[in-house]
């Protein structure tokens, strides 16, 4: 078998409500809310909740289609319609990659393959093209009673989080997460007023579906929510290279021939490939002497960069990806000083948002172009 290597919230507007609210307590968490604007976004805050509470706070009409299908779930593809597209063109680029890039959907970080194009395309496409392309994939709406309670005392409001929506139960109480079934769009947008008030609308249920299994993320996440993140991107022409090496000076090591198509051999086989990325003396010192590296603009503006490692012998002029290759198609620069930590943390964009969120990294960096391995336990 041949291995290919290439791998609130509470904006309320004038509706007729099947539910009872205080409007003074709601009219004093809008003020609230609107007086905390960006400094206290919660770090793991699900798009779509984040799409929702900027339209309730910000838009003259709270008509959220662009997140709320019509039978009341959560597009897979949320986006900003065309009437609010306005609301988000005041926030940095940084920022919203890193809602990106946080949002399990979307997750780009623990990738060591990235396309600093597909970001750019993604970010455009949520946030300001107006119209997207209409998926009939959709996601029940779920959420954790004392979660939303907890936020509400700590933010003065209550949201979503990321990982729910991929996920059946509370890590945090232990407990199954309620879920709203599909009923239609109006009644979905006065449930989620009250469930991000704190109260539990009437046709909630609780959610004991088993989470779909998706290997990758699995075998990137570890324990305590301690994961691996690549602050050195690789384009695919890297792939080859440091595949074919691998597969010919660590076979021993790998073990994993034919192993495709059984995910428990597929995750210890990412993990070892992980560790032997992070430890083995002969690897790097290939990397070393037969890699170079580049940084990438991959932002219209120029404000946001990557750092990406290829072959220093690659013959772009011939190679098969040379039309999808972004270090071919965007502005870059060659860097001829030697890489450390300092480096990355400045031009690094997946790096730098650990940085800003004070996230703890494990264990110590030899070499610039291994994975860290980045530690959330103390941002719970």
């Amino acid at each position: 078998m041949a291995l290919n290597t290439s791998f609130l919230f509470f904006k309320l507007f004038t509706v007729k409500m099947n539910v009872s609210l205080s409007i003074f307590s709601v009219q004093r968490l809008v003020n609230f809310i609107s007086a905390k604007e960006i400094i206290n976004i919660p770090q793991d805050e699900s798009l779509h909740s984040f799409l929702i509470r900027e339209q309730l706070i910000y838009s003259d009409k709270f008509d959220p289609k662009g997140v709320i299908t019509a039978d009341g779930m959560w597009r897979s593809q949320p986006y900003a319609h065309s009437s609010v597209v306005s609301l988000f063109e005041k926030y940095q680029e940084e920022f919203l990659f890193n809602l990106l890039n946080t949002n399990t959907d979307f997750y780009l970080g623990s990738n060591p393959i990235y396309s600093p194009t597909l970001f750019i395309n993604k970010l455009h496409s949520v946030f300001f093209a107006g119209e997207h392309v209409k998926s009939k994939s959709k996601i029940e709406i779920k959420f954790c009673v004392s979660c939303i309670e907890a936020a509400i005392r700590k933010y003065g409001y209550g949201y979503f989080k990321n990982e729910w929506s991929n996920s059946s139960f509370c890590r945090i109480h232990n407990n199954y997460l309620m879920y709203l079934p599909a009923t239609s769009y109006k009644q979905a947008i006065d449930n989620l007023i009250l469930v991000i008030s704190g109260r539990i609308p009437y046709i909630s249920k609780i959610e004991k579906k088993a989470t779909k299994f998706r290997f990758f993320d699995s075998a990137i996440k570890r324990k305590n929510d301690d994961y691996y993140v690549f602050p050195i991107k690789v384009m695919l022409c890297t792939l080859d290279d440091i595949g074919f090496w691998m597969i010919k000076n660590l076979s021993t090591e790998l073990g994993f021939i034919n192993v495709f198509g059984f995910p428990e051999q597929l995750i210890e086989t990412i993990e070892a490939l992980l560790h032997i990325y992070r430890g083995n003396k002969e690897l790097n010192e290939y990397i070393y002497k037969k890699m170079e590296f580049w940084k990438i603009k991959i932002s219209a503006k120029g404000e946001l960069t990557e750092i990406v490692m290829v072959p220093k012998h690659k013959e772009c002029s011939s190679c098969m990806h040379q039309n999808i290759c972004d270090l071919q198609n965007l502005e870059s620069d060659y860097i001829s000083d030697n890489l450390n930590l300092y480096f990355l943390s400045q031009h690094s964009l997946t790096l730098r948002k650990y940085i800003s969120n004070q996230t703890g990294f494990l264990g110590v960096m030899r070499y610039p172009w291994q994975p860290l391995l980045i530690s959330e336990t103390n941002n719970q």
